[in-house]
């Protein structure tokens, strides 16, 4: 929760009364040299890299601003580690300040903050960003959009804690016409530790998502992706069919967000420990094979990580100094900034709507 410290290089423009050129164009980066071990393409993933790629389309944080993508920013009072846009605004979750605890805040389009609650677990955004999906302090399950009828509450079972993640539909969750409507993947931890996947929908439906222990994401066609069981060494994760058939499984990665085509996921180490991850993936979604592994130098790691609109995917790096990174599927890698922010690797300086 504390302030971030000034970076010497930003990886945005500075804003301007009279507004910001548009982004450089994302530059096409051959693979640095990649290595196969185990039938698997590695490629080096270092800050260093003289590859420079544009802004990102999606908007992110950073320095107490959130970045829109034509690289203009627009600044908040109250530190945030989510936050996407909103109707005419913007939407956030506050970094959990000495006790752990987080609110949900509602921004104008200055960065004004117009209300706020105090919430459990991270925002789950849809694809087009209209709906947004929150759990109270009270064990709440609620979606929020622009206009009437907001917010709406879905149904869950049990007690526990509530996590989202993921919110298909758009527009509205109230379905008032008896159409529609919304459906909200997430996790829900009982007292005793016990994790389970779960969904609701406005029609007050609440499921399993097949045999999956926790959910990672689910892709615009209804693929849900997740853990099915973990051990003190990894973990097997799997991607399900709509109707909770496996699609495929794997041992080899732990899962991450789906790319916004639906074509590529993220794959992370299978037992993951510490502050961040010895690797970053990209595997098929309708195979689940990895198409190329990113690895970090020496004691590197990465962080946070997000797709961007055109499919390539954005992730934080900390080696001696974060930098914020673009990776795609051929192996292709550049940095976004032209140099490294500096900061302590328990302080991500970029995060994003999505986790």
């Amino acid at each position: 929760g504390d302030p971030l410290p000034p970076a010497t290089t930003s990886p945005t423009p500075t804003p301007s009364e009279e507004g910001t050129p548009a982004p450089t164009p994302t530059e096409t980066v051959p693979a640095p040299n990649p290595t196969a071990v185990d039938g698997v393409r590695k490629v080096k993933l270092s800050g260093d890299t003289e590859a420079h790629s544009g802004e990102p389309d999606i908007p992110y944080v950073f320095q107490g601003s959130i970045v829109k993508p034509d690289g203009s920013t627009v600044a908040v009072d109250r530190p945030l580690s989510q936050a996407g846009a909103f109707g005419s605004g913007w939407v956030g979750r506050t970094s959990p300040d000495d006790q752990g605890d987080t609110d949900l805040v509602f921004l104008d389009a200055g960065g004004k903050v117009t209300d706020e609650q105090p919430v459990q677990g991270d925002l789950a955004f849809s694809d087009d960003g209209s709906l947004v999906a929150y759990a109270t302090t009270d064990g709440r399950l609620m979606v929020a959009w622009d206009g009437p009828g907001s917010p709406a509450q879905l149904r869950t079972q049990g007690t526990g804690t509530l996590d989202p993640v993921a919110v298909l539909g758009s527009q509205r969750c109230d379905n008032p016409e008896g159409q529609g409507g919304c459906i909200v993947y997430y996790n829900q931890q009982s007292a005793n530790g016990d994790l389970v996947a779960m969904t609701s929908s406005r029609h007050g439906s609440v499921d399993r998502v097949g045999d999956l222990v926790n959910v990672e994401d689910v892709s615009p066609a209804g693929v849900a992706v997740g853990m099915v069981s973990a051990t003190d060494t990894g973990s097997c994760s799997a991607a399900l069919s709509p109707e909770g058939r496996q699609l495929w499984k794997t041992c080899d990665y732990s899962l991450g967000r789906i790319s916004p085509n639906g074509d590529l996921v993220v794959g992370r180490p299978a037992y993951r420990d510490g502050i961040g991850d010895g690797l970053v993936a990209i595997l098929d979604m309708g195979t689940g094979k990895p198409l190329v592994e990113f690895d970090p130098p020496g004691d590197a790691f990465v962080n946070e990580s997000a797709w961007d609109v055109n499919n390539t995917l954005l992730t934080m790096l900390y080696d001696d100094g974060w930098a914020l990174m673009r990776e795609d599927q051929d192996g292709a890698v550049s940095s976004v900034s032209t140099g490294r922010m500096p900061g302590a690797a328990e302080e991500v300086p970029v995060h994003f709507g999505g986790v």
